[in-house]
């Protein structure tokens, strides 16, 4: 090591790595003066790769000018171990080589420059040096905010993919137990106990719709989940809201109107769960923020030609001209906030971009005094083609042709275990067992040698991934079909259990008639016969 000059409070530190003399004294003679904004610069000289990489060691410089060409390295295999070695360092390469090639691949990898050793050099090197080392300290905090982002972005799916496992179980147990009440043929309920379990799995239906969408990382980061236009019977969603948001407006003596009831008004282009949302919220607003026995019309018309409005309208308290605007701004709830009414003053926010992104508008009329209405606009679904959605109403049966074999259940859950037990006591000649770890299911999969295994993934001890090789493994049981059953629902959850050999990937909560035929397809794949 030579020429090494004495740092000076502030100055750029600098490290040569260059094996000619006369070309570090060129470039010592360049630098010599310093610039305006670090003054003057330290420079330390290396001849080597080696050498540079000890002094590196030992002391902390803020930019490394290197030559490609050294006794003990030469080309680009120079700048990657120097960037190996020192990947937080501005490096600036200095070569004789005039290669454009050569000098791109040289930013790629992590130069801040690439300077060849011309008659223009002594000119552009001092700004270079000036430059490198700033142009580098951005890019570095810039990688730095990439690193954070991304470090939140996988806290932030760690943390959806908790949630959802943990919304999924009680899901189950509601869904599933609701079905069980519908398919009841031996004491079939009466018609206000259908109309409230139909409620009961509407509303958990729609909430499970809203579970799934957020379990797409791509969907939260854009702040909307993804839309999905389809012709949507526009007088048959707002029937089915209304009767979702009816027990709130019984609560406050709110007495709902509409023009939607048996009537159509055909079907508009819209994501069904996004346009369930956007109506639930506005009829909710227009309930909560209703005065008591006051009431709610929801009126239905064609407009323009290829457009449906929906009016939403209240007899509440209003709201003044002023305010219009930021009644669409998230956490302005205006007087709310110091009401007794519950809310974050989010919802029209999001009901607003909601609208907008499948290409409807949203806006609003009100008189102080005497009310409020919300309207929004959607397109009308202009196709002839566009089969008309069903109305979601659900067999009164179970859908199952397999009959006489033995399902084992391996899930440590008690309401889990409750309701598949129950699912399967009404399929003929069916028998159920249960086992509550991964451990004592292999066991009893042995001995008993079941038609059929329903695993769990998330198990005490051993999960259900595991289990899984472990039964692929043994000759007795290798044979048995294994469906997954888990409140794991994300999509990389689904890809690794089907890699693993699950014959099926159901998740949590569970259509009935989807698990029944899932499990009859899973027989007949394994060649049983009852």
């Amino acid at each position: 090591m030579n020429n090494s000059t004495t740092p000076s409070s502030g100055s750029l530190k600098i490290l040569l790595v260059e094996d000619s003399s006369t070309s570090a004294m060129l470039v010592h003679n360049v630098l010599e003066g310093g610039d305006d904004v670090h003054g003057k610069f330290a420079l330390t000289h290396c001849k080597t790769l080696g050498e540079a990489v000890k002094c590196l060691k030992k002391e902390e410089f803020d930019l490394i000018l290197l030559d490609l060409t050294l006794p003990d390295s030469s080309g680009l295999e120079t700048l990657s171990r120097m960037r190996t070695a020192v990947p937080d360092i501005a490096v600036v390469v200095l070569t004789a080589t005039d290669d454009e090639s050569i000098g791109l691949e040289a930013l790629q990898t992590g130069a801040q420059d690439y300077l060849i050793k011309d008659e223009t050099y002594p000119k552009l090197l001092k700004r270079s040096v000036s430059y490198a080392r700033e142009r580098f300290l951005i890019e570095k905090s810039l990688r730095n905010a990439r690193d954070k982002a991304d470090t939140a972005n996988k806290a932030k799916s760690d943390f959806l993919a908790s949630m959802s496992h943990e919304f999924r179980t009680p899901m189950n147990a509601i869904l599933g137990f609701g079905q069980m009440l519908t398919y009841n043929k031996a004491s079939p309920l009466d018609p206000t106990q259908q109309e409230y379990v139909d409620i009961i799995l509407r509303s958990g239906e729609h909430l499970l719709d809203l579970i799934n969408d957020t379990l797409d990382l791509a969907k939260i980061e854009a702040g909307m989940a993804e839309i999905t236009l389809e012709p949507i019977n526009i007088a048959g969603l707002i029937s089915e809201c209304i009767d979702l948001v009816s027990p709130l407006a019984k609560k406050r003596s709110i007495t709902i109107s509409t023009n939607a009831a048996g009537s159509d008004f055909g079907r508009v282009l819209a994501d069904e769960t996004r346009l369930k949302q956007v109506l639930i919220n506005l009829f909710s607003n227009g309930i909560k923020y209703n005065n008591e026995n006051g009431s709610l019309t929801v009126t239905v018309k064609q407009v323009n030609g290829d457009w449906v409005r929906v009016d939403v309208t209240d007899t509440g308290n209003g709201i003044a001209k002023e305010n219009f605007e930021k009644v669409f701004v998230a956490f302005a709830r205006l007087e709310a906030e110091s009401s007794e009414i519950e809310g974050t003053g989010v919802g029209l926010a999001v009901t607003k971009e909601l609208v907008e992104r499948m290409g409807g508008t949203i806006g609003l009329e009100s008189t102080v005094g005497k009310g409020t209405t919300f309207w929004i606009e959607m397109p009308t679904d202009t196709t002839d083609s566009a089969a008309k959605k069903s109305e979601g109403k659900k067999s009164g049966s179970m859908d199952y042709s397999a009959k006489g074999y033995s399902l084992l259940y391996v899930e440590d859950n008690p309401a889990n275990k409750m309701l598949i037990e129950k699912v399967i006591s009404r399929v003929e000649g069916a028998k159920f067992i249960w086992a509550e770890t991964a451990e004592e299911g292999i066991k009893i999969a042995q001995e008993e040698s079941p038609d059929i295994i329903i695993m769990d993934i998330n198990l005490p001890g051993m999960s259900g991934i595991e289990a899984l090789k472990i039964l692929q493994s043994m000759e007795e049981t290798k044979h048995i079909p294994v469906i997954a059953l888990s409140a794991n629902a994300m999509p990389n959850d689904i890809e690794r259990g089907m890699k693993a050999g699950f014959v099926r990937y159901l998740t949590k909560p569970i259509d009935i008639n989807m698990f029944l035929k899932s499990v009859d397809g899973a027989l007949k794949t394994a060649n049983w016969s009852n």
